[in-house]
C-alpha cells in the first residue's frame, strides 16, 4: 500500500468517497468515467495482479483502476503519462501481463494517458459532479417540464429564461447528466451550448 504521504490531491465522488491521487492526471480520467452512463463501479487501486516477467520471475502491478462497465465487462487501467511511455518498456510490459490476467480480475487491461483526458470533458464532469449534489428543488420539476415539451434545438439559456430562474441552469446540466439532453457539439456546458430533448427519454 502506498504511503498517504505520496498523496497529491483529492476528489470527493458522488458516493461521497474521497478517492485520493497522485497526480492530476489520475484525477481527472477517475472523473469523467464518473459520469459515463455506461460505468457502474469504479475501483482505486484495486488489488494487485501477479504475473511472470520477461525473465521467468513472478512479479506483480497495481493498476490506477478497475472499472466496471453495463454488461458487466470489467477493464484495469493504468495511467501514465505520456512522456513515460516513450521507451515502450511499460506497453511491453502490460503486453505481457495481459494474457496471464485471471478472468476474476478483469477482461481486458488498457493504459490511458492525459491525451484521454480532454479539458472539455474534464470541465464538463466536474460540473456535472457538482450539480448533483444539489439537493432537490421545485426548480427541478419547472425545468423538467419545459424539457419534457421540448421541441428541436434551443441554448440552454433558453430553457433557463423560461424557467424565470438561474438556477435553473443547475437543473439543465443535471439534464444533461441523466443524458435526458444531448449537447449538439462537444463543447463546454454553458448557457450558449445548444440542447435538444433525446427521443424517448
Amino acid at each position: 500500500m502506498k504511503s498517504t504521504a505520496s498523496f497529491r490531491g483529492h476528489t470527493v465522488g458522488l458516493d461521497d468517497r474521497i478517492r485520493y491521487f497522485e497526480s492530476e492526471g489520475e484525477s481527472n480520467i477517475c472523473d469523467i468515467l464518473s459520469v459515463r452512463q455506461d460505468v457502474i463501479e469504479i475501483v482505486e487501486q484495486p488489488s494487485a495482479i501477479r504475473y511472470i516477467d520477461q525473465e521467468g520471475k513472478e512479479s506483480k502491478h497495481t493498476f490506477d483502476f478497475r472499472v466496471r462497465y453495463l454488461g458487466d465487462h470489467v477493464d484495469l487501467l493504468a495511467y501514465r503519462p505520456i512522456e513515460k511511455l516513450v521507451d515502450g518498456r511499460f506497453e511491453s510490459r502490460m503486453r505481457l501481463l495481459a494474457p496471464q490476467l485471471p478472468r476474476s480480475a478483469a477482461d481486458e487491461v488498457a493504459i490511458v494517458t492525459e491525451a484521454d483526458a480532454d479539458k472539455t470533458d474534464v470541465f464538463n464532469a466536474r460540473l456535472k459532479q457538482a450539480c448533483r449534489r444539489d439537493p432537490p428543488s421545485d426548480v427541478d420539476g419547472i425545468v423538467a417540464e419545459i424539457v419534457d415539451g421540448l421541441l428541436g434545438v434551443v441554448p440552454i439559456a433558453w430553457i433557463v429564461g423560461r424557467a424565470g430562474t438561474g438556477s435553473a441552469f443547475r437543473s439543465v446540466v443535471r439534464c444533461v447528466a441523466a443524458d435526458i439532453l444531448v449537447p449538439t457539439i462537444p463543447a463546454r456546458i454553458t448557457p450558449a451550448l445548444k440542447v435538444y430533448r433525446k427521443s424517448g427519454k
